[in-house]
């Protein structure tokens, strides 16, 4: 599970009238998994024509359409994926990662360590190639074909840290457990 606390760092909000670096934001979204795409009809993408940006983030019902005059948000609207058509005004969008997995935004610090504590002595020597070479290009932003092969080495969260201290949890059937 990522982590509670790089989760958390990653979502955040656009409003309507809000300045904005485009290409910043764009690289931030690929950052947090998204892919840019020619038509967004499915979370985790976004597209980019002139100064009309769609994304559709995974925890959205549905996509929005922010249109940009220069660097500033003129309008958010929501659309239907299916004939791209708005919908419904908004005043703004919660924009939360589209991968569970995010290398770039990870401990590097604490990864780096449990990289070189990792035993290649049973692997063959293909094998611990292919993982370093993936893990050398999953740090350098580059991205690696089968990413969440790797999610229980980059991520050390759990699903507990999501909820409230004072949560009760219930467990039945000792049989199951």
């Amino acid at each position: 599970t990522l982590d509670f606390h790089v989760f958390q760092s990653a979502c955040h909000t656009l409003n309507v009238g809000q300045r904005l670096l485009l290409n910043q934001l764009l690289s931030h979204w690929i950052e947090l998994g998204y892919r840019r795409e020619d038509i967004v009809d499915v979370p985790g993408i976004f597209s980019v024509r002139g100064g009309i940006v769609d994304i559709y983030p995974p925890n959205s019902s549905h996509p929005y359409r922010i249109d940009l005059i220069g660097d500033e948000i003129e309008s958010i609207r929501t659309f239907d994926p299916k004939t791209q058509r708005s919908v419904a005004c908004a005043n703004s969008i919660a924009v939360a990662p589209a991968s569970e997995t995010l290398p770039l935004l990870s401990n590097r610090l604490e990864v780096s360590h449990l990289i070189s504590d990792l035993n290649f002595a049973g692997c063959t020597a293909i094998a611990r190639e292919q993982m370093q070479e993936e893990l050398s290009n999953i740090f350098s932003g580059q991205g690696v074909e089968d990413l969440l092969f790797y999610n229980g080495l980059l991520n050390q969260g759990c699903l507990l840290d999501y909820l409230p201290i004072d949560t009760v949890i219930a467990l039945d059937g000792k049989e199951e457990l």
